[in-house]
C-alpha cells in the first residue's frame, strides 16, 4: 500500500524540498539487495546530513525515527509508512512557508503605506516573526498564520 513512496520520483521530490538547487546530484541506486524504502530513507539521512543544522524539533524527530527504522531494520511496510509521514510533513511545511512568504510580502506592502509609528513597529515585528517562522515547526507556523492579525489599528490605545 505505502510501497509506492519508495522510488526515484519520490526521492527527487524530497531532495527538491530540502535542496532547492536545480543541480542536485543526489541519485538513488537500486542495485542493492536492500528494500527500496531503506535506500530512500538512507538517502534522506545523507541529504539532511549535508544541510545546515535545523532547530526544528519536528524535523529532528522525523530524522531520529528514520535513523531508528534503519538501525532496527523495521519492516518495509513500517518504513514506507514513515516515508509517507515524512512526505506529508514536508508537503505541509512547504505549503505553510508559501503562506508565510505571502504574509511577509503583505507586511512589506503595509510598511510602504503606513502612517503611524505604532503600526510601522507592528508590521516590522510581524515581518521578523514570519521570517523566523519559516525555519520553525509546522505547529508554530500554523499558530502564527491562524492567530496573528495583519490589521493594525492606528487609533487604538
Amino acid at each position: 500500500m505505502f510501497i509506492q513512496h519508495c522510488d526515484q520520483d519520490t526521492f527527487d521530490r524530497i531532495v527538491n524540498q530540502i535542496n532547492s538547487s536545480p543541480n542536485s546530484t543526489y541519485k538513488l541506486v537500486f542495485d542493492s539487495p536492500e528494500d527500496p524504502c531503506s535506500i530512500v530513507l538512507k538517502n534522506i539521512l545523507n541529504v539532511y546530513h549535508g544541510s545546515p543544522p535545523n532547530k526544528n524539533s519536528e524535523v529532528k524527530e522525523l530524522i531520529r525515527k528514520i535513523n531508528t527504522a534503519i538501525e532496527q531494520k523495521w519492516s518495509t511496510e513500517r518504513k514506507a509508512k514513515l516515508l509517507k509521514e515524512f512526505l506529508e510533513y514536508t508537503k505541509l511545511s512547504k505549503y505553510l512557508n508559501h503562506i508565510l512568504l505571502g504574509k511577509i510580502d503583505e507586511c512589506d506592502m503595509r510598511l510602504a503605506t503606513v502612517k503611524s509609528r505604532k503600526c510601522w513597529n507592528y508590521y516590522t515585528k510581524l515581518k521578523v516573526m514570519f521570517n523566523r517562522a519559516l525555519n520553525e515547526a509546522n505547529v508554530r507556523k500554523q499558530y502564527l498564520i491562524g492567530n496573528i492579525s495583519m490589521m493594525c489599528s492606528e487609533n487604538a490605545v
